[in-house]
Order: structure tokens, then sequence, then C-alpha cells
């Protein structure tokens, strides 16, 4: 936005553009000025199927991919790691949510990621849905950083395997 209109900005795609199997998506995005601003969202890995992180970094100029973790593994299609929402209150300090299917358990559990300025690090988050098998589930759907010592995540987790019935969560 210009301030009169929208306009598309190149940015990468890691999944690919070639046929329907190839994927990225953007799920979030977070400036704190003209030149420092964060998308995420998750690409299909093209080689193994595996659902992978995606952190987009624009400079300004153009949007860069930048590494993040993997928690759900990268190797096969059944590996799945994928950021919602990301908050960006500075340079060197940005938060990215999600969450990932654990390799061991099969469950899916809450994805927190922070950004120092140099890499992204996964940091240890709740997860009242469970961690044991693949009926437990803890989502985190969106966050707000205020500073580096104030930060919001909210999302859902489930209660009850059986009927699926869930319950909001705040982080």
């Amino acid at each position: 936005w210009n301030g009169t209109k929208w306009s598309t900005v190149a940015s990468p795609n890691p999944g690919g553009t070639t046929n329907s199997s190839d994927y990225s998506s953007l799920n979030g995005v977070s400036a704190d000025s003209a030149t420092d601003a964060w998308a995420v969202g998750y690409y299909i890995n093209p080689t193994t199927g595996a659902f992978e992180t995606l952190a987009l970094h624009w400079n300004g100029t153009k949007w860069s991919t930048v590494s993040s973790p993997n928690p759900g593994g990268t190797s096969m299609n059944v590996d799945n790691s994928i950021l919602n929402g990301v908050s960006a209150d500075s340079a060197t300090d940005a938060w990215a949510v999600g969450y990932y299917n654990n390799p061991t358990t099969g469950a899916f559990e809450t994805l927190a990621l922070h950004w120092n300025g140099t890499k992204w690090s996964k940091v240890a988050s709740p997860n009242p849905g469970g961690m044991t098998s693949a009926s437990d589930n803890s989502e985190l759907t969106s966050v707000s950083a205020n500073s580096a010592t104030d930060a919001w995540a909210v999302g859902y987790y489930v209660v009850n395997p059986t009927t699926g019935a869930t319950e909001t969560l705040a982080l």
C-alpha cells in the first residue's frame, strides 16, 4: 500500500511454481518500519513433501528467505512445521507462532520462534492439548509483541480427542 493503491511485490516461492503440487503460503505479516518487515507461513518441500516453515524478510527493497527451525522434521511428507502469525517490534526482536507435528509422538504441538536480529530460535511453549499421541493437538494462530519482554500468543487446543472439542489458548 503506497497510500493510494495496493501493488504486487515479488516474493520467494520455495515450494516451486510449475505444477499443482507446488505450494507456498504466507499466513502472517508484520512491519516495524519501511525497511524491516517479516512474513511467515510454510511451503511444501518439492523433494521430500514435508511442510516446512517459511520466514521472509523485507529490507525495504526486496523479500528474502531467512532460515527458520523445522522441529517437525524435513525428510518426508508426514513431517509438518507451519507458521501462522508474526509480530516484529524492532530489527532485533520478532516472534513467529504456529505448530508442528512431533515426529516421535505424532502430536501437534505449539511452535514459538524468536528472532534476535541474527537468527530464528525455537522457544519452549505450553501444549495443554497433550504431547503423547496423534490425537493430542495444540496450535498457535497469532502473536503480538510490544517489546522484548511483552508478547502475547493465541490459538487453541483439543480438550476431547473423541469429539474434537477445542478450547481457546492464550499465552
